[in-house]
């Protein structure tokens, strides 16, 4: 949780958080929807979401490619090649298939919304 720029939580309120998000298997493990539910409990309303998505997700298929990222991103000023676009998709790939689905874009933008300003500046 440190590492998402959560508060330190006590082992009983982790405990709480476990049972709570893993109530329909109660076996003490997490699965990456129930982590994404928790880290994202609170966020932007879904909707905001989805429309975020649906900008880079040009040609609507559900995922993020490399090239539709690049697209995205020279629309908006920003020149990147191809292997910089593939670098940044694979730092948020759960999965490893070179693209950003929709839950790993919901982890991303949660994890950026938590990252607080060092000295004030925006990074």
């Amino acid at each position: 949780m440190g590492s998402l720029a959560q508060k330190h939580q006590s082992k009983e309120e982790l405990q709480k958080m476990m049972k709570e998000f893993n109530a329909d298997y109660g076996d003490g493990f997490m699965n990456f929807d129930q982590f994404v539910e928790l880290n994202t409990k609170g966020a932007e309303s879904e909707e905001v979401l989805k429309d975020a998505f649906s900008v880079y997700d040009r040609n609507g298929n559900g995922w993020i490619s490399a090239e539709e990222l690049q697209e995205v991103l020279k629309s908006l000023g920003d020149e990147c090649s191809i292997e910089e676009c593939r670098k940044m998709i694979s730092g948020v790939d759960n999965d490893g298939n070179g693209m950003i689905d929709f839950q790993e874009f919901k982890v991303m933008m949660v994890a950026a919304h938590s990252i607080q300003p060092l000295n004030g500046l925006n990074l």
